[in-house]
């Protein structure tokens, strides 16, 4: 693309000096957002996966280390907490041990709709 395309397609009102009009690089198909697409696309779908690991581990865990019979309960810590403090979901579904695991599956299940591309913004794969 020679320099008076690139001033020619970025002109606002679409035309150049001739008088004809002039497609903008945006939407002729060749320009950088194919390659952000296909980035984004990707990271999307690494993200997804990498919080389901996440998710998976913690929820293996919860009752051993944030139960009511675990290392840390959050009960307790819930109780002295005001939701202008630490604002939770918590506060809503209180911190019984089904809550706890109630929350992790919704993490678990956004995960899964982030990696699969269910949620928004990843709906649709990368044109090549």
């Amino acid at each position: 693309m020679s320099v008076r395309e690139l001033d020619e397609g970025s002109r606002p009102s679409g035309e150049s000096d001739s008088g004809e009009s002039v497609e903008p690089a945006a939407r002729s198909g060749s320009s950088w957002s194919e390659p952000a697409a296909i980035s984004t696309y990707l990271c999307a779908r690494a993200l997804g996966l990498v919080s389901l690991v996440a998710f998976v581990s913690l929820h293996v865990q919860l009752d051993g280390l944030f139960g009511s019979e675990g290392l840390a309960p959050l009960a307790p810590r819930l109780a002295r907490l005001d939701v202008w403090q630490a604002p939770s979901l918590l506060f809503v579904t209180g911190a019984s041990d089904h809550a706890l695991h109630g929350l992790v599956v919704l993490g678990e299940l956004g995960s899964i709709g982030l990696a699969v591309g269910v949620l928004p913004g990843t709906r649709s794969s990368p044109s090549r």
